[in-house]
C-alpha cells in the first residue's frame, strides 16, 4: 500500500497523507495548522511557527515511501521577515522528513501545476476545484475556498503518485 505525503509548506504547513490501497478508493488524512505549528504570542503579536516535533510525529506515523514538498520561493511584495519565516518552515519540513528517513522530492509549483492542467494565471481556488473533480469521493475536503492549501498538498501527492507509478 503506497503512501505518499504532499506538503504545502509555510509557517503552518498543510500535510496530506495519500493512501493508495489497491482495490480501494484513494484515502487521505489532512494535518493542518493546529497539528503542524504552534502559536507564539509576544505582546500584541500572534504568529504561528512550523513545529518540528509535530511534523515528525505525523511523518513517522504515516509509513510514507515519499514526501513531496513544494519548492517555494519569495514572492513580490513580501517582507524580509515573512520570507525568512516561510523559507525556514520549508527547510524545517525537509529536515524532519530526512530525520525520519523518508525520501524527499521537491517540486516547483510550475511543474506540478502544469502536469495537473491548471489554467495559466489561475487563482488559488482552482486547486480545490481540480482536486474535487479528480476525486469526487474526496470533494468534501475541498469544498471551501480556504481549502486551497489542502488541495495543493493533495495535488502534489497525487502528481507524485502518477510519477512514481511511471518510474
Amino acid at each position: 500500500m503506497p503512501v505518499i505525503v504532499g506538503i504545502d509548506p509555510g509557517v503552518s504547513p498543510t500535510v496530506c497523507v495519500l493512501i493508495d490501497d489497491p482495490g480501494k478508493p484513494l484515502a487521505v488524512e489532512f494535518h493542518e495548522e493546529d497539528e503542524t505549528s504552534y502559536l507564539v504570542v509576544t505582546g500584541k503579536s500572534k504568529k504561528r511557527h512550523a513545529s518540528a516535533p509535530l511534523l515528525r510525529n505525523i511523518l513517522a506515523s504515516s509509513l510514507a515511501s515519499l514526501v513531496v514538498i513544494e519548492d517555494v520561493a519569495s514572492r513580490p511584495g513580501e517582507g524580509v521577515a515573512s520570507t525568512f519565516r516561510f523559507g525556514f518552515a520549508s527547510g524545517l519540513v525537509e529536515g524532519v522528513a530526512a530525520g525520519v528517513q523518508i525520501p524527499v522530492l521537491r517540486v516547483t509549483p510550475s511543474v506540478w501545476k502544469k502536469a495537473m492542467r491548471f489554467p495559466v494565471g489561475s487563482s488559488k481556488a482552482v486547486s480545490a476545484h481540480i482536486a474535487a473533480n479528480l476525486t469526487p469521493h474526496l470533494a468534501g475536503y475541498f469544498s471551501l475556498k480556504k481549502h486551497h492549501n489542502r488541495a495543493d498538498a493533495f495535488l502534489m501527492a497525487y502528481w507524485a503518485r502518477a510519477r512514481v507509478a511511471r518510474a
